[in-house]
């Protein structure tokens, strides 16, 4: 021990070669002797004694207070530890890093929060859920003596967040479909592109203002409340015909500044800086390399794809035509500069995709949405056009509604056709018509290309002289509106028509 204090280290021999000694106040060296037995009188003890600078050591005999003497303190209770490793609904518990000092464990009683126990050094459990438990540890020692602990664990597996990005010019296409969850569903896929927007979805298109280097990251929520996520850089160009702009300048460092940007374009040329523009003399696809160095000299790479187009971008244009919730988009304004247009892919926002330079796409539900062609032409240049259109629900109701006896024996039936009208009276298809029957009977039918239908009662006995079926509803996607129900032959009120046996 040096005369400060410091550099205390366990004596070899004597009374502190089997009891901690250390110095509190670096002229003293104070040592712990427990000593486990009673006697009448206080026994008699070696105490070592050295000078301050460690020279001089002897051993002394004393007995009693002049000692230091103290008697036995007796059973000390057992320290209780443990880890718990989870995942999937169970937890495994190791008890092994639990101790007695002054002798052994002999049982170890687990209580695992959710209303049971369990017993042994080991435990494994499974959990009804992924919720946070409070599991507890009792061990016990040779002598009876207990100690315990409690850790809280949350026994649901995260959700693990995985995702693709593919980028043309400054739009890119996120993908994180592949994201799953062992013991549960993943139910949420939340976006941040980097650029302050974000979006909801397993794919998810953005289209960023300026051409850079973006942080994406994609946070995904299983059933039970766990998250998971993933970062990735999303690197974004835009090309306008062979000469392209590329930017760096969102690069950090987090523990000092960028002092370097060097970019090799691929095509055996090089540039510096952070944002830097560069004239191919072909177009094809080039791999870009952008290497950043900070003020300590320590680097990173990152690599991209990037189709330099041979030709100025076709001119994507097109028109649309809403009904209710059908609506025809016609693409073929759409302009090719150079090279004909090969295809023309839509993107109706409402996540449905079509192909050709016409077609028509029916929405589930009425709304505003944002619909996005793009058109490739033969020398894989692309341009794309956005627009917004509205859909509106159909407003339906009874044209028509008349009744016919089938059969006149011991039984007969009853056959009711319904016409269904829209704005105009125009006659509406696929349209799902429901009602009742005078004795309960449900009937249902569709209304086809002429926008009427049928339902039927059989089996009617001939002592009834009458039964009657009334519309209860016209369902979406229509909707149905009742007061304006009507009978063009006035035999009914347009909602109900009675059938008379003859």
């Amino acid at each position: 021990m040096n005369p400060d204090g410091s550099g205390v280290r366990q004596l070899k021999a004597g009374t502190a070669a089997e009891y901690p000694s250390w110095s509190p106040d670096g002229a003293r060296i104070a040592v712990d002797v427990a000593l486990y037995f009673n006697y009448p009188v206080a026994p008699l003890i070696d105490v070592a004694v050295m000078n301050v600078d460690g020279t001089g050591s002897f051993t002394t005999t004393a007995r009693g207070a002049s000692a230091a003497w103290r008697p036995a303190a007796g059973n000390r209770p057992p320290i209780a530890s443990f880890s718990a490793q989870c995942g999937a609904h169970t937890c495994t518990f190791d008890a092994a890093s639990s101790v007695d000092l002054d002798g052994s464990i002999t049982s170890y009683t687990w209580n695992f929060g959710d209303g049971t126990s369990g017993s042994g050094a080991t435990a494994t459990h499974v959990y009804p859920s992924g919720n946070q438990y409070v599991a507890r540890l009792m061990v016990a020692d040779d002598s009876g003596t207990t100690g315990s602990t409690s850790y809280t664990v949350e026994p649901n597996a995260k959700p693990v967040a995985q995702f693709t990005a593919t980028c043309d010019s400054v739009a890119c296409r996120f993908d994180g479909s592949t994201s799953r969850d062992v013991d549960g569903t993943v139910v949420k896929h939340v976006w941040t592109f980097g650029d302050g927007s974000s979006a909801e979805g397993p794919f998810v298109n953005h289209t960023y203002v300026t051409p850079g280097l973006y942080s994406t990251t994609l946070t995904v929520t299983d059933n039970e409340g766990a998250t998971g996520t993933q970062n990735r850089t999303a690197f974004t160009v835009a090309c306008s015909g062979l000469v392209c702009t590329f930017d760096g300048s969102s690069s950090s460092d987090s523990d000092g500044t960028i002092a370097s940007y060097e970019w090799d374009f691929g095509d055996g040329r090089y540039g510096a800086g952070a944002i830097v523009s560069h004239a191919f003399r072909l177009g094809a696809t080039y791999t870009i390399t952008l290497t950043v160095r900070d003020n300590l000299g320590l680097s990173n790479v990152h690599h991209k794809w990037v189709r330099v187009p041979a030709t100025l971008p076709p001119v994507a244009s097109f028109t649309s035509v809403c009904g209710n919730l059908t609506c025809a988009f016609d693409g073929s304004a759409s302009l090719a500069t150079e090279g004909p247009i090969t295809s023309y892919q839509w993107d109706f926002g409402d996540g449905s995709w079509g192909t050709g330079r016409t077609v028509s796409h029916t929405y589930q539900a009425p709304g505003t949405y944002t619909v996005v062609l793009t058109v490739r032409n033969s020398l894989d240049a692309s341009g794309e056009q956005r627009t917004t259109v509205t859909v509106t629900s159909v407003p339906a109701h009874v044209g028509d509604i008349d009744g016919l006896v089938n059969g006149q024996a011991a039984l007969w039936g009853a056959t009711v056709t319904i016409e269904i009208h829209g704005e105009n009276h125009a006659r509406l298809a696929n349209v799902r018509v429901t009602g009742l029957w005078s004795n309960g009977a449900a009937g249902a039918c569709t209304t086809s290309a002429d926008g009427r239908c049928a339902v039927q009662l059989s089996g009617i006995s001939k002592q009834t002289r009458s039964v009657s079926f009334s519309v209860t509803s016209v369902s979406e996607p229509s909707n149905y509106r009742p007061a304006r129900n009507h009978d063009p032959e006035g035999d009914s009120d347009g909602t109900t028509v009675i059938v008379k046996r003859p």
